[in-house]
């Protein structure tokens, strides 16, 4: 096996005559092993940098993970899915709904009734802005979740979707409880 490295300029070749040479040679560049009488003797530093490496690879960084994750869903319990927001999604809920019932579709006004058709055109337009402005705030913040969930490489749905579902279910039987 032959390695070449550059050095000065200049190529240099080291020869490795056998996989044990090269072992050899692999384990005394890590440090705290040695070879003597054709037996490998290894110190006690060592083995202790090897279980600490393992300690820390398989039981400290996962646990870490885990609390990494533990404070990421807090913080976005806590300062993002707040009942301001899910009353916000209710209340758009509530306001699309409206929008639908009143002011879509074909809506006839009689010639003498220009006034008639102001107000309505003025609701339809207050209501509009209502909507526009409870779903900007409620975009900002799945925006936030899913950027967040996004990066620290979560799975994990962006729960504002369910809510939106929940909210327009909930509209719903309580539309019927009332016909």
């Amino acid at each position: 096996m032959q390695l070449t490295r550059p050095l000065n300029g200049q190529k240099t070749v080291c020869c490795f005559h056998s996989v044990q040479h090269f072992s050899k040679q692999f384990f005394a560049a890590l440090g705290g092993v040695s070879f003597q009488g054709g037996r490998m003797d290894i110190t006690w530093a060592t083995i202790g940098k090897i279980l600490v490496a393992g300690f820390a690879t398989y039981i400290l960084l996962p646990g870490a993970l885990v609390f990494r994750d533990q404070v990421l869903w807090k913080v976005i319990t806590t300062f993002i899915l707040n009942d301001k927001l899910r009353s916000e999604v209710r209340r758009y809920a509530r306001l699309a709904d409206t929008w639908n019932k009143n002011y879509v579709g074909k809506k006839e006004f009689g010639e003498d009734s220009e006034q008639e058709l102001f107000k309505h055109l003025d609701a339809s337009q207050k209501l509009q802005d209502e909507i526009n402005k409870s779903k900007l705030y409620i975009d900002r913040k799945s925006r936030l979740i899913s950027l967040l969930l996004k990066h620290y490489k979560h799975e994990a749905p962006n729960p504002i979707a369910d809510w939106k579902k929940q909210a327009k279910v909930e509209l719903e039987v309580q539309s019927k409880n009332e016909s």
